[in-house]
């Protein structure tokens, strides 16, 4: 089953882990009006651009952090 955000681990050369945040899509049972509000609210956009990254099959939302 696919999970609708999954950390991709990656090692770097000093040897600390960095993470890829990745959205991949939502689950069947989840609203998508409460995820675009949620997610709006979290990065400080307008919902109309959540709408853009929902629409991504595969979309990498935070690329090299650490947790």
């Amino acid at each position: 089953m696919n999970q609708p955000v999954r950390p991709i681990c990656q090692g770097n050369q000093t040897g600390d882990a960095s993470f890829q945040v990745v959205l991949n899509g939502l689950l069947p049972n989840v609203s998508r009006i409460d995820v675009r509000a949620k997610l709006a609210a979290l990065f400080e956009v307008t919902p109309e651009q959540i709408d853009k990254l929902l629409e991504t099959p595969v979309c990498v939302v935070k690329r090299a952090t650490s947790m």
